[in-house]
Formats: structure tokens, sequence, C-alpha cells
């Protein structure tokens, strides 16, 4: 017998042991069982009877060409880049991740605390966020919104109450500047922002 190095053991010896018109059917047979497989890339098998010439019949026997399609995990969302998505404001759905569910629970308690006293002070948490690494970070105020909607907070200001009060105040937290408010006001404003920070950090 004359055959590539790859060819399995088990084929060994079949052109001592057979016949050439055997050998012919046992070929065709093998051939039959490959033909609907193109994709086969191996070394082809010569079967030959003793003192003949090759046997007319060829087959390739090789490794699969079809290896299982791989999976890649999805990343998870990170912080800072929810809320980004082009120019037109609109967030992105949001996973279901510890961050999303933990600062849910912060505005769920500060409204049953009474901390957002006023729609806009919802200006205040977007603004807390935006300047806090790790947190969630808002190009509008309008992905501010939407993020809100997708986390169940169903009471919330519009876009519009958002820009004016964000155009009324200057600084990094937690030195916030105000120009339509006393001290009072601005004092409480900005312990809207560290009530957040504080729920968010114990949570």
């Amino acid at each position: 017998m004359n055959h590539n190095e790859e060819v399995p053991d088990f084929l060994g010896g079949l052109g001592d042991m057979l016949p050439a018109d055997v050998l012919k059917k046992v070929n065709e047979l093998l051939e039959r069982v490959h033909r609907k497989d193109k994709d086969h890339q191996g070394s082809p098998v010569f079967i030959y009877a003793p003192g003949s010439q090759y046997v007319d019949t060829q087959i390739n026997i090789g490794k699969d060409t079809h290896p299982e399609p791989k999976t890649h995990p999805v990343p998870p969302c990170v912080g800072r880049e929810k809320g980004r998505n082009g120019t037109n404001g609109a967030a992105p759905v949001i996973s279901s991740t510890s961050d999303d569910e933990r600062i849910l629970r912060c505005i769920n308690v500060m409204n049953e605390e009474g901390m957002l006293k006023h729609l806009y002070d919802y200006t205040w948490v977007m603004e807390v966020m935006n300047q806090t690494k790790d947190l969630p970070m808002f190009d509008t105020p309008a992905s501010f919104i939407t993020y809100m909607e997708d986390l169940g907070i169903k009471r919330l200001p519009s876009e519009d109450t958002i820009i004016k009060k964000k155009n009324k105040f200057t600084g990094t937290f937690p030195d916030w500047k105000f120009t339509d408010c006393d001290t009072t006001e601005a004092t409480r404003r900005i312990n809207v922002g560290k009530r957040f920070l504080s729920l968010f950090r114990k949570s």
C-alpha cells in the first residue's frame, strides 16, 4: 500500500488483503460518502492492489474545515459612556448593571425624603453625575432624561427646564455659584448633589 503519512492506520493493508475489484468498490463507496463535502482539505488516499496500477478512484481525507463558531461576551456598559450617542442627545438602552440599580435607589430615596423639591432639582443630579468620576456622563439634558426614563423614573423635568437652570450656575461641585437665587437656595441645591453622592457611595 502506498499512502500519505496522515492517513489513519486503519486503512493500512487494504491493498494486500483485497482483490482489485473489491478495492475499486471500496473506493467508490468512500468517494460517495465524501462527494458532497467539497470543502475537505487533506491528503489523497491511494489504494493499490498487489502488483497492479492505481485503482481509478481517490478521496481526500482531512480535518473538518467548519470549526464551531466562537462566541464573544458583550462588554459591560462603562459608566461614563452612558448617555453618549452621537449628536441627537438620545441615550442608549441601558443594561441591567449594579450602578443603574444604585442610581435608581438614590433617586427613589431622595424623592421620599423630599430632597428633589422641584423638578428642576434633577439638574443638580445630572451635573453632579457629570462632574464625578465613574458615574454616567451626559452630553445633553435629553440624554439624561432618557436615561432616567429607562431607569423607570416617571416624573421628570422637561429638557428646556434643565437647560434654563444649567445656564444659571458655574463652577465645579461642590463649589457651584448660582446667578438666580440667594445663598439659602444655593446651599439647598448643592445639598441635593451631596445627598445623591452620599446615597450612591453607601449603596
